[in-house]
């Protein structure tokens, strides 16, 4: 690997001609005359703008146009610019890159090697229907679309193409529900509290205390998980979270959290005696519980068998982080959801015979006895006995509508606008039957 440097090219000499030089990816610009003010200034303009367009410059044709660049180079600086781009204030990488990665690996794969100023809306439209035909949903179709036409922005202003490409490409409408054949999602709706209480047995009191925070304060999954102790305003009856980290923090927006006196019993335990800098809710302190309680439970003399810390790995395949992400958070969810509600005993996992006795099949083990019309019936069974931290916001926002109102809900979920807050909160039928009941 080439050693990393922060040096830039340097103002030489070209012996054949007396002119000085510059090489800038691996294309030499010639300057004037060595020595001469005109050679210096071009040098240092040459240099500001490979610099400000993160150390690439397009070459120039003798024309003096800037010829097209491979999609396959586009997408590549397109990618070094998200990368840094989608960062948050302490420099860590945002999930945002990763929401482009599916769209630009399908345009790389139909049109990878075809010249970015030949990408019109026909070939955007042949992208999305390669969406359709994998079974992508409408609306991330519609998103990704835009994802992929910021790549042509993109390339506009840094000169890589002219910006009639974009503009082009902007005239593609969004696919409209009904009048297309990609596939609809249905609208998320608050979970059934009877599958949220199903999971307790099955969840750390880490994540079950989570789930009742969000049923409580209708925070996102990714602001609970990230909660410190020195990020809460305990004065006065009721708490204040300010997150350092939301969803609207690049807009230079702050967000408030309040929590009232049954989150704060639920937060009390978790706050006494730990650093106020360190994660309330640790993935480390919960698997230390469940090995506490798997040891509690050992029914094996400690003579036999494994004992405490004799087959710990060094280093793991996937390390215990300081704290849950919003993966691991729905990860823990799922597998409580699939362990409280197991499928019928026609459709359920077997035991078959291994190395040492009988283990559990695995999931393509599982699949290929089944087939593919009852695999499919497992897969309904697990949409139908599944929800997603997600959901929790939708269920608190329901209840303090029903309670208090849309804009109560509003100022709780720290929405901007009531039709916003709209998306969240149900509408409660049972009051609007009751008022028609009264009104005869």
């Amino acid at each position: 690997m080439p050693t990393l440097t922060k040096r830039v090219p340097a103002y030489r000499l070209h012996k054949a001609s007396d002119q000085a030089m510059v090489t800038l990816n691996c294309v030499d610009h010639y300057l004037g005359p060595f020595g001469s003010e005109e050679s210096r200034a071009k040098y240092d303009r040459l240099l500001s703008e490979w610099l400000s367009a993160g150390r690439y410059l397009a070459p120039v044709s003798p024309a003096g146009t800037t010829p097209s660049i491979a999609v396959n180079d586009l997408i590549l600086r397109f990618w070094e610019h998200i990368a840094s781009y989608y960062r948050r204030p302490d420099g860590t990488p945002t999930s945002e890159p990763a929401h482009f990665r599916g769209v630009l690996k399908l345009t790389r794969r139909l049109y990878g090697s075809t010249a970015a100023i030949e990408f019109g809306p026909s070939r955007l439209r042949a992208v999305r229907q390669a969406m359709i035909d994998r079974g992508w949903s409408r609306r991330h179709i519609n998103h990704q679309v835009r994802r992929l036409t910021m790549m042509f922005k993109f390339a506009g202003a840094q000169e890589l193409l002219p910006a009639s490409v974009y503009e082009q490409l902007r005239l593609v409408e969004g696919l409209k529900r009904g009048r297309s054949t990609a596939r609809e999602m249905p609208r998320k709706l608050p979970a059934d509290p009877r599958l949220i209480d199903a999971v307790r047995p099955f969840v750390s009191r880490q994540v079950w205390t989570m789930i009742q925070l969000q049923l409580l304060c209708g925070c996102r999954p990714g602001e609970i998980v990230i909660l410190r102790g020195s990020e809460l305003d305990r004065r006065g009856t009721t708490w204040k979270y300010r997150p350092e980290q939301h969803k609207t923090a690049h807009h230079g927006r702050s967000k408030t959290i309040y929590l009232g006196p049954r989150a704060q019993q639920l937060l009390q335990p978790f706050l006494e005696g730990r650093d106020p800098e360190a994660f309330v809710f640790s993935a480390s302190d919960a698997d230390v519980e469940h090995r506490a309680r798997k040891h509690a439970a050992r029914q094996t003399p400690m003579s036999c068998g494994n004992r405490p810390g004799t087959n710990v790995k060094r280093r793991r395949t996937r390390p215990i982080r300081a704290c849950y992400n919003e993966e691991s958070y729905a990860r823990a969810i799922t597998r409580a959801c699939r362990l409280a509600f197991p499928p019928p005993p026609e459709l359920a996992s077997k035991r078959i015979p291994g190395k040492k006795g009988t283990r559990n099949e695995t999931d393509a083990e599982w699949r290929t006895r089944l087939g593919a019309e009852q695999w499919n019936e497992v897969v309904a069974w697990r949409r139908s006995h599944h929800w997603h931290p997600h959901q929790l916001r939708h269920n608190a926002a329901t209840n303090i509508r029903a309670e208090f109102g849309i804009e109560a809900a509003r100022l709780i979920l720290g929405n901007s606008s009531i039709p916003m807050a709209e998306l969240y909160a149900e509408a409660n039928e049972q009051k609007a039957v009751e008022i028609i009941q009264s009104r005869g």
